[in-house]
């Protein structure tokens, strides 16, 4: 748990770091659903825009505390995003992503904690609410691509930062 309290501190401070981009860094909360008996997550997620490369950039980062029974599962990831563009005045934007996910799951044997951790390549995709005011909601599909690829529904509230 202590872990995840810096975790979440660490994607905090770096969302509040300056940036030279045009568009604003999002910050928010989410759920997820793993079908890999992981069950229900929640955690945090920070968008970083990189306009200054292209305006349909970002680079995504989050993190989730998963809550399956008899063991302790969380999972950071690290994501390019690509936006598509879809005109003045749209309510959705699509879009797909690709990246790196960690994931650690440990459980108490006997009085003595067994961890284990893998690192693998994600790809995934979804849609952005736009035009509703200071939140940002996201609903979305990853799958992570390891020996037995799992699928992780999410939803997320995103909160603009700065002006």
């Amino acid at each position: 748990m202590k872990k995840l309290v810096l975790a979440a501190l660490a994607v905090a401070a770096l969302s509040t770091a300056p940036i030279q981009t045009q568009a604003q860094v999002v910050v928010g909360p989410h759920v997820a659903y793993h079908t890999d008996d992981v069950g229900v997550g929640v955690g945090g997620f920070a968008v970083f825009p990189l306009t200054s490369v292209h305006q349909s950039l970002a680079i995504l980062v989050d993190g989730t505390l998963f809550f399956p029974d008899g063991f302790d599962f969380m999972e950071f990831s690290g994501s390019g995003v690509f936006s598509f563009p879809m005109g003045e005045g749209a309510s959705v934007s699509p879009f797909v992503m690709a990246g790196v996910t960690y994931g650690r799951v440990s459980v108490e044997i006997a009085g003595d904690d067994v961890s284990s951790s893998d690192t693998d390549l994600s790809v995934g995709g979804g849609l952005s609410f736009l035009n509703l005011g200071s939140i940002q909601p996201a609903v979305g599909l990853r799958a992570v691509l390891a020996d037995e690829t799992g699928l992780e529904f999410f939803a997320g509230l995103g909160f603009p930062l700065g002006g």
